[in-house]
């Protein structure tokens, strides 16, 4: 946050969607991102879920800046190409100037009703004469359209598609299978090249690699072109901005040391400083001062408990949907160890899977090892092998009943 603004209150929000006024931190970021963009970058944004990736693309939809518009959307529940398109009409509708300057553009491509702004939940529908096309063909020339459509206007047009990683693995799994997903990605990364009116920012809770290495029927060139956007947990003083807010919002007093031990319980995740600051407010009176040993008892009593810290349950279940056996076992094994101590030599990691069962050569060590850093578990450090983040080794730890 910028040195001058000043705590304002704010209520506990522990997983519900944010109004924009309610995100804080990120500034630096969010800066970071207007520069690529305006430079001519897309972006893909890679971090586990709850460390507030949609929050960022809010804030960033909310206060694009001057000559860019920011539509923001989630396509996790996207399940075919033809869904796709459909999801992405539905995008561009959400820009004030739909109907003046692309509802004419797209008129060729969708039935009238389809394109009638302010009706979300309208049937889309592809125009007669369009609906023995490939979606994937209809997918350029509505990116075509639009680019058109913006040329000269001094407008730069960015698509934020959120948990894009799930839309694809989604696709995959269905009866399109890895050719549809080849294509669509295809399709996407040439209007990124042809387009130049357009940006995309891409984000994913799954290893958008992961994805394509063991979902798809292309390579990884087809993200080649996008740039990486570091999010990670929010920063010691973005932190401690977002606990005075929430001090004031729920009428406590945190001491210096109890507004400290809120970014080191949470490692600075936005989504557990929230949580704590619930558990805070629930389990003491108003006005009360709160110490850094309260912080403490507080954290432990969410992630001990089952139900209140169900939100990370999948950083556990989804070995079971992206890991097939003997990958799974294997990759249970070793985060149940690595999750154990602050770093594990390379050596050591290879000794413990090869003396699994069945056996697993170097090789495929290397490879997991891979999968299991694009999905932000683990990270090399040197010579070792960490968790990226302890606080989710922690987490992992209570979730698998370990010491």
């Amino acid at each position: 946050m910028t040195g001058s603004q000043q705590p304002f209150p704010l209520k506990p929000n522990v997983g519900a969607q944010l109004s924009p006024h309610q995100i804080v931190g990120r500034d630096g970021t969010i800066l970071q991102a207007r520069q690529l963009l305006l430079d001519g970058h897309n972006l893909v944004i890679n971090d586990p879920r709850r460390l507030g990736k949609s929050c960022m693309l809010e804030r960033l939809a909310n206060e694009p800046g001057d000559g860019m518009v920011v539509l923001l959307r989630s396509y996790q529940d996207v399940r075919t190409s033809t869904h796709l398109i459909h999801q992405l009409l539905r995008q561009l509708k959400q820009h004030q100037g739909f109907k003046k300057r692309f509802a004419g553009a797209l008129s060729s491509l969708f039935d009238k009703a389809s394109l009638r702004v302010g009706y979300d939940d309208v049937t889309i529908s592809l125009a007669a004469n369009q609906q023995h096309r490939r979606p994937v063909d209809v997918l350029h020339e509505m990116l075509e359209a639009v680019d058109n459509a913006l040329e000269g206007e001094g407008e730069l047009l960015v698509l934020a598609i959120d948990e894009i990683t799930e839309c694809i693995n989604n696709i995959a799994n269905g009866e399109g299978g890895a050719d549809e997903v080849a294509t669509v990605l295809q399709t996407m990364q040439q209007g990124r090249k042809e387009f130049r009116n357009i940006r995309w920012i891409l984000t994913g809770s799954i290893g958008f690699h992961h994805v394509i290495r063991y979902g798809t029927d292309t390579t990884e060139a087809v993200i080649g072109d996008l740039k990486n956007l570091p999010l990670g947990p929010l920063s010691r003083e973005d932190a401690g901005f977002l606990t005075h807010c929430l001090a004031l919002g729920i009428d406590r007093t945190f001491s210096g040391a109890a507004v400290d031990a809120m970014f080191t319980c949470s490692d600075g995740i936005p989504f557990l400083i929230q949580a704590l600051a619930s558990g805070i407010r629930d389990s003491t009176t108003s006005q009360t001062t709160v110490t850094a040993k309260l912080v403490e008892a507080a954290f432990a009593t969410y992630i001990s408990d089952r139900d209140e810290s169900r939100a990370f349950e999948h950083f556990v279940s989804r070995l079971d949907t992206y890991y097939p056996d003997p990958l799974r076992s294997r990759a249970i094994k070793l985060l149940d160890h690595t999750s154990q101590q602050p770093s594990t030599p390379l050596t050591k990691v290879y000794e413990l899977l090869a003396a699994g069962t069945p056996s697993c050569d170097k090789q495929d060590a290397v490879e997991l090892l891979k999968a299991l850093m694009d999905d932000h578990y683990l990270v090399r450090d040197g010579s070792d092998i960490r968790w990226r983040y302890p606080i989710l080794a922690r987490i992992w730890r209570e979730k698998q009943m370990l010491p």
